[in-house]
């Protein structure tokens, strides 16, 4: 089905972690551009969105430093880049400036080897394919979920888009998170328990949107 352009906050951070670790799962320290006060007399008013959107792709960065996943030349594998697409709300869209969170924070909160980056992007309209799944990004069952979705689309004659390796651009929604704004950016976010067989949150693919419908944006 085919999503509508939108505005979204983009946090991008590597992955040191191993699968088990599910750091794809949590919105980064880095992310966050203030914090909500949500009891006593000041407690603040937030708006919330949702689904959290996470990408898990490919790179070739490795750093030496200690911990994460061991490579055969000692170093730590940082080959995994973590993209998160938070819907921006309305309210901040209106207001004429795109908070971010301070540099300082950002670099004490993710040591800079993980490379913590953060911006806003707008997304021209998508078309995407979706499985219903109720686990997490980094489930081992995701990596068969994904390859029964691309036999489909391919078998149903639809043209999966390619990233600039070459290979099919696949994402997770996970509707378990509430991302939280205020004036001044992304503060919190609420974590949901949702039972696993009731399958609510999704494995995504991207596709070509067919010629004559991409949306024309601004040079």
């Amino acid at each position: 089905y085919d999503l509508p352009p939108r505005l979204v906050y983009q946090p991008t951070i590597l992955d040191e972690g191993t699968r088990e670790a599910a750091n794809a799962a949590t919105i980064p320290n880095h992310s966050f551009c203030d914090f909500i006060v949500t009891t006593g007399p000041r407690r603040q008013r937030y708006v919330t969105t949702t689904p959290l959107e996470v990408q898990v792709a490919r790179t070739t960065t490795t750093t030496s430093a200690g911990g994460g996943n061991i490579v055969s030349d000692g170093e730590v594998d940082l080959s995994t880049k973590l993209t998160f697409n938070i819907p921006v709300s309305v309210e901040l869209q209106s207001s004429p400036l795109m908070p971010l969170p301070p540099l300082e924070d950002k670099e004490e909160n993710t040591p800079k080897r993980l490379d913590p980056q953060t911006k806003y992007v707008f997304q021209s309209e998508r078309r995407v394919a979706t499985i219903p799944y109720g686990g997490q990004p980094q489930d081992e069952e995701v990596v068969e979920i994904r390859k029964k979705l691309y036999e489909q689309i391919t078998k149903d004659g639809l043209k999966p888009k390619l990233d600039e390796s070459g290979r099919p651009q696949f994402f997770f929604w996970s509707y378990n998170v509430k991302n939280c704004f205020i004036d001044s950016g992304l503060g919190m976010a609420i974590y949901v328990y949702h039972w696993k067989g009731a399958k609510s949150n999704a494995v995504g693919i991207e596709l070509e949107v067919p010629t004559g419908r991409e949306i024309a944006t601004a040079s």
